[in-house]
């Protein structure tokens, strides 16, 4: 999990990477190396920002609620 400070120090998970051995195994996935063996991938799952609330939430507290002119709605 990656972490981002708002102005006041608080911490908030904002990005993740993980490791999923579940999902090959339930949906049956394989793959076949150079010597013709069989094998279970392992999937990769990310999330660069999190929720989009999530990361509203920490931009407007990181700004003051003053937002910069080129993300002013």
């Amino acid at each position: 999990d990656i972490t981002v400070q708002d102005a006041l120090k608080r911490n908030y998970q904002c990005a993740t990477i993980q490791l999923d051995f579940q999902l090959p195994e339930r949906f049956d996935l394989s793959y076949f190396d150079d010597k013709s063996e069989r094998h279970r991938p392992v999937m990769i799952h990310r999330a660069v920002l999190g929720s989009i609330e999530r990361m509203t939430a920490i931009l407007t507290e990181s700004f003051g609620g003053k937002w910069p002119f080129w993300l002013s709605p």
